[in-house]
């Protein structure tokens, strides 16, 4: 059976190790998919608060931002660990930590979940996600995060912000212009995941990750909060 490869980047702060129950949710989610959909999932796991608990802590001590990124890969690949470790023998294990591991596991023919964090400093886990659909030609990126779209501006600064159902990967671009990509602070998205995404018409839907069966519904209903459309 040749399922059909699908990036899915779950926020950090929904695979935590003080949520278990959710994290189980997710693994079932996934593993659902895989075996009933014919759906393989490639998973993305960014680092959530733990990850700037480390980094703003070593920050105050006089660390760059490069090693400060290092902290944050680490912990982003404890957190893809423990969501492929509840997955079970349907996932990769240990997750994989490089472009080469990626390419490797596109070509496996068992075609298990894999389930991974972050590759490299400078790059945040949304930009991965992008790179991991090139790689096995996904054309579609479900964004499972702790917000519910993409605003016109900063939804927490702005009672009057608009959730952008639609939009093109230009227009996201302009939006995020002003964003700086400090580690452990990167927001919904970033330049270098929506030129990536943009080069190889990859189209982003973004959806609450607080419950995992909106993933299942930006997949079979075409449920989202925000699609963002390449150009």
């Amino acid at each position: 059976m040749q399922r059909k490869p699908v990036v899915i980047k779950i926020s950090g702060n929904y695979v935590q190790p003080d949520n278990p129950a959710l994290i189980k949710s997710y693994a079932d989610m996934l593993r659902d998919l895989w075996v009933n959909k014919g759906i393989r999932p490639f998973v993305v796991v960014g680092g959530g608060k733990v990850a700037r608990q480390y980094i703003d802590a070593a920050r105050l001590n006089g660390a760059n931002e490069s090693f400060l990124d290092m902290l944050g890969i680490m912990v982003t690949r404890l957190n893809a660990t423990l969501l492929a470790t509840s997955i079970g023998s349907n996932a990769v294990l240990p997750v994989p930590s490089s472009i080469e591991d990626i390419i490797k596991l596109s070509n496996d023919p068992s075609e298990r979940i894999v389930v991974m964090g972050g590759l490299q400093p400078g790059q945040s886990t949304n930009a991965v996600s992008a790179i991991v659909a090139e790689i096995t030609g996904s054309n579609i990126i479900i964004n499972a995060s702790k917000i519910d779209g993409v605003y016109d501006k900063d939804p927490e600064k702005y009672p009057d912000a608009k959730l952008l159902r639609e939009v093109r990967l230009s227009e996201v671009k302009e939006l995020l212009k002003q964003q700086l990509s400090y580690a452990g602070r990167y927001e919904l998205l970033d330049q270098i995941s929506l030129t990536i995404a943009e080069r190889s018409k990859i189209k982003i839907i973004i959806v609450r990750g607080d419950d995992p069966s909106n993933v299942e519904k930006a997949l079979n209903k075409g449920f989202y909060g925000s699609i963002i459309y390449p150009d």
